[in-house]
């Protein structure tokens, strides 16, 4: 009976704030699957796509961002597979196809891609901050370090030789201990 007095008074209480859902239209695409998602600090909602590339959702209504072949400033590829923002309040793309910044004056990005190695390098799946002001990319060619200021990177990756090294290039997932 006591117990039931101190749980009956929460059961009916109201909840501190009430959740709305609504169910959005289409953002253009025929067949839209999100594979990555990050809303910025200014509030718009970064949603990337499995094969439709990027789009930025305000609330109201979304502006779409695809790769073009002629377009150096344009996504890297269509599948935008990572999201991330940075201390600055820069959103970077992670593609199929490397890694590219938005930049917000201009509406376009720049592209960033390691000097060396197979394409599964540019694959990106994941990144997150360093702590300071680089980041981690996890690929499927490893894992690599990005330095923004000096647009560099330094590949980590498995080697059979030695003991220490990645159990595999293959990555998809990252953390900071």
């Amino acid at each position: 009976m006591f117990v039931m007095g101190l749980i009956s008074p929460l059961a009916g209480a109201a909840p501190t704030s009430e959740l709305r859902f609504q169910r959005l239209a289409s953002l253009g695409a025929d067949q839209l699957s999100t594979i990555s998602l990050i809303q910025d600090r200014q509030g718009f909602v970064w949603i990337g796509t499995n094969n439709a590339g990027l789009y930025r959702y305000n609330g109201y209504k979304s502006e779409k961002y695809q790769h073009q072949v002629s377009n150096i400033k344009s996504l890297p590829h269509d599948r935008v597979s990572a999201l991330f923002e940075d201390k600055d309040g820069h959103i970077w793309v992670g593609t199929q196809n490397g890694l590219a910044r938005f930049n917000a004056e201009s509406g376009d990005f720049t592209r960033f891609l390691p000097t060396d190695g197979g394409n599964n390098r540019r694959i990106i799946k994941a990144i997150i901050s360093d702590g300071k002001s680089g980041m981690w990319l996890a690929t499927w060619g490893g894992l690599q370090h990005f330095d923004p200021v000096q647009g560099s990177f330094i590949l980590y990756e498995h080697d059979p030789t030695q003991a220490g090294s990645l159990a595999s290039n293959d990555l998809n997932a990252i953390a900071l201990d």
